[in-house]
């Protein structure tokens, strides 16, 4: 006998809580994905068209593609009277339900969810959402066992009338049924222009939400544009993995749940060289140690994506925001290093202990909250500490990569063939290795800024060989005619550089000088701008 819902709701909620907060389909498939971690799920298969927009415009209006996106797991499912009293009661706080609790039936998991608004995500991006799902005890109909089947249909049009009346959702053709499993799968459909990522990057964007580790919690996506036999048209979403800068890794050590706690005990800082002293993994307020457990580091290279800016802070495993400098105002030493390369992931379980510091679209944490300040003032003395940790290995990687860049080396053999220069490559690495080091991280990508430090570099070598050997020979109490005739080759060579350098220079703005004269439209303050550079 199929179960007559009603859904009461105020029609606003669902376009606030739904429309407004999740406008992307990979933050509302981590939605759904946590309900399925909250109801003891092991594996959650997400089914969706891959690498592609959910819908196209026709004739200059909007049509969803006959698509739909499925998340179903093997969790413990709800029945008929759980959907009713559970699900379709919008704002509900599961943690202070005594039907509930704060912990799940079988792995006594902490639950992730808190304010009971995450289902009406998808009608941020779809109008029709479809539920089934079996659970509750299992039950006998006509010689048969098994969990009675809840199945409704929810359609946001019809939700979002404006009337008084409760809404009553269609109800589906399995609902009353018995399934011999426990399940539940979430149908999305008649999409808004919203774009799914491939495999790839829905796999990076989960793995980015969840900081989980768990020998029974795994999460499967199916592309349903491929078929079954492609390479890509399924894959497990592993970890969250991003390159280290090596000597820049500082660790929080401790136990989970980060709740808070009486005191700091088992809480430690570990640092690259295996010191724990001058820094805490966690802070005080009023008497009570709130503990911070994970990593910040140094990204071996510059970001590529927002998925891996900053630092990523979980809350029960799930992601509550992502900061990277912790608030702290612009203008300070080393801003663009930290701006560009810190990393980490932070666990803080604290953060919806008692209130709720985590925003409901999981973008950041009220950092004006007593807790939120102090987190953020512990959250910036870790970023100035690593940001002074990361100068050496900042500046040895700058110069590999302007090394990489320049294509240096070959450049100096081409400058310097012969078998007898061999001190003026050496002297030109050394020197190219120097203005490496000194150059900010933007700038060794700018290819005119390489070209001008390779060329310095190649200039620069004669004159600092010659250094050496002057030095060398002034060291020695007689010297060699072979020492001698060396300085004098090395001295004709650094004087015909620099002037070869200095003529090129000089042709360069003659042919600037050329260009300008020969336009029209030259303005005379170029011409200006030009005699102030070279007044010869």
């Amino acid at each position: 006998m199929k179960q007559s819902y009603k859904m009461r709701i105020n029609r606003m909620t669902v376009d606030k809580l739904g429309v407004k907060l999740y406008d992307r389909a990979y933050a509302v498939i981590a939605e759904l994905i946590s309900n399925s971690y909250d109801a003891d799920a092991e594996i959650v298969t997400v089914r969706a068209p891959m690498g592609q927009y959910l819908a196209s415009k026709v004739g200059g209006k909007l049509q969803s593609k006959a698509v739909s996106i499925e998340v179903e797991d093997n969790g413990v499912g709800m029945c008929p009277e759980e959907l009713q009293a559970f699900y379709l009661v919008v704002g509900s706080e599961r943690r202070r339900d005594p039907r509930r609790g704060d912990l799940s039936k079988k792995h006594g998991r902490k639950v992730m969810g808190r304010k009971g608004v995450g289902k009406l995500a998808p009608f941020g991006v779809c109008r029709v959402v479809e539920i089934i799902s079996a659970g509750g005890g299992k039950t006998s109909d006509n010689e048969q066992e098994g969990y009675r089947v809840a199945h409704v249909i929810l359609n946001k049009e019809y939700i979002l009338e404006d009337s008084e009346e409760d809404y009553e959702p269609e109800v589906g053709n399995l609902d009353g049924t018995l399934s011999e499993e426990t399940y539940t799968k979430v149908i999305l459909r008649d999409f808004d222009y919203r774009y799914v990522g491939t495999i790839d990057e829905l796999g990076r964007q989960l793995s980015q939400r969840f900081g989980l580790s768990s020998e029974n919690w795994r999460i499967v996506l199916e592309d349903t544009s491929k078929a079954v036999s492609h390479p890509e048209h399924r894959k497990d979403v592993g970890n969250f993995d991003v390159s280290i800068m090596p000597g820049t890794k500082i660790e929080f050590k401790g136990q989970h749940p980060t709740i808070s706690q009486s005191s700091s005990s088992g809480y430690v800082v570990e640092k690259p060289d295996g010191t724990t002293n001058g820094l805490t993994s966690g802070f005080e307020v009023e008497n009570k140690f709130y503990p911070v457990v994970g990593w910040i580091a140094y990204a071996k290279e510059a970001y590529k994506d927002e998925l891996m800016a900053g630092v990523r802070i979980y809350c029960r495993g799930k992601f509550a925001a992502q900061t990277t400098v912790f608030n702290r105002a612009s203008g300070f030493t080393g801003e663009f290093g930290i701006r560009s390369y810190i990393i980490g992931m932070l666990h803080a379980d604290w953060l919806d202990e008692e209130e709720d510091l985590i925003q409901t679209d999981r973008r950041d944490i009220l950092w004006s909250h007593e807790l939120g300040a102090a987190f953020q003032k512990w959250g910036q003395k870790i970023v100035e500490h690593i940001g002074k940790l990361a100068r050496n290995p900042m500046r040895q990687t700058t110069m590999d990569i302007f090394l990489k860049e320049g294509n240096v080396e070959e450049r100096v053999k081409q400058e310097f063939p012969g078998k007898d220069q061999k001190d003026l490559r050496d002297g030109a690495i050394e020197v190219a290795k120097m203005l490496g080091k000194s150059m900010r991280g933007d700038e060794v990508y700018d290819q005119q800024m390489c070209e001008d430090m390779v060329q310095l570099s190649l200039m620069l070598a004669p004159l600092r060989t010659l250094d050496e050997k002057l030095r060398e020979a002034g060291d020695e109490n007689a010297t060699p005619l072979s020492v001698v005739n060396d300085i004098l080759r090395t001295a004709k060579l650094a004087e015909t550089a620099t002037f070869g350098r200095a003529v090129q220079k000089r042709i360069q703005i003659i042919r600037r000088l050329e260009r300008l004269k020969d336009s029209k439209d030259t303005p005379e303050s170029e011409l200006q701008k030009l005699i102030e550079e070279a007044p010869w």
